[in-house]
């Protein structure tokens, strides 16, 4: 048979002496205890104060957060046209879509927001973002970018979600294709300014209405029809800025609209 060796691990005795303290080889063992006491008490203190330290780091993140965006959108420096600067701001979201660009005919028109286009300038027009926004437009095909303020509205294509002027869309490399797939990022809103609006007409039937408002878009006008609780179809300009109204009632004048109502309207961005 195979001889085999068994090995027997003694653990020492606790001494105790007659005082009832633990003496002689007990004592290093008396100190690891003890330690390990001290440490599962600390963790236990820790545990208990937990939920009051959660409590007061949620309680103060939001705060934080919002002053450092208040911050950032304070600091950011806007240019339109040239290279692209600044950083969006914490209401922005951007958007992926197809952008085209527009001028030709669409030249020396009022735009949605009373100014006069000019596809030389760095202006765009999106559905939705307040007039004034400025907004950095980046193609995703070959990377550049480019600044514009947002002073007109459209496109009215499905699936396009921005409308450039002519200076943007060389800027961004898309002038010769046409359409091209961008990112638009808002960047800084305008601030709030006074709008009018000027009223020509208004008429008891939708027929006459819509008549007079392809006369006034005929003659370079961007109009609108507005519906009243009577019944009858106002036919407006709208978003017009106290220093263009002048300008405006000129043209208006050349284009044998003599007769006409001034309107403020509600305080817009």
């Amino acid at each position: 048979s195979r001889p085999f060796t068994v090995s027997i691990n003694i653990i020492p005795p606790l001494c105790v002496n007659k005082t009832g303290i633990l003496s002689g080889r007990a004592n290093p063992m008396l100190k690891r205890a003890g330690s390990m006491l001290k440490v599962l008490e600390s963790i236990g203190i820790m545990m208990k104060r937990l939920p009051a330290l959660l409590y007061l780091l949620v309680s103060i993140l939001p705060y934080s957060a919002a002053y450092g965006e208040e911050q950032a959108a304070g600091q950011a420096t806007i240019q339109v046209g040239g290279q692209a600067a600044g950083q969006a701001t914490s209401q922005s979201t951007s958007q992926d879509g197809l952008a085209s660009w527009y001028g030709g005919k669409f030249q020396g028109r009022q735009t949605a927001n009373g100014e006069i286009f000019d596809t030389n300038k760095f202006t765009a027009a999106h559905k939705t973002l307040p007039f004034g926004t400025i907004v950095r437009v980046t193609n995703l095909e070959n990377g550049k970018a480019s600044l514009v303020r947002i002073n007109d509205r459209g496109p009215f294509v499905e699936g396009r979600i921005i409308d450039l002027s002519r200076a943007a869309a060389v800027e961004l490399e898309m002038a010769g294709m046409g359409i091209a797939r961008v990112r638009v990022e808002p960047l800084q809103t305008a601030a709030l300014e006074e709008r009018y609006s000027i009223q020509l007409a208004s008429f008891a039937g939708s027929s006459n209405a819509h008549k007079a408002l392809a006369k006034l878009t005929k003659a370079g006008f961007s109009g609108v029809l507005e519906a009243s609780d009577s019944g009858h179809h106002r036919l407006l300009i709208r978003g017009l800025a106290a220093a263009e109204l002048e300008i405006v009632e000129a043209r208006l004048a050349r284009a044998g609209y003599s007769h006409y109502l001034l309107r403020k309207d509600t305080v817009i961005p």
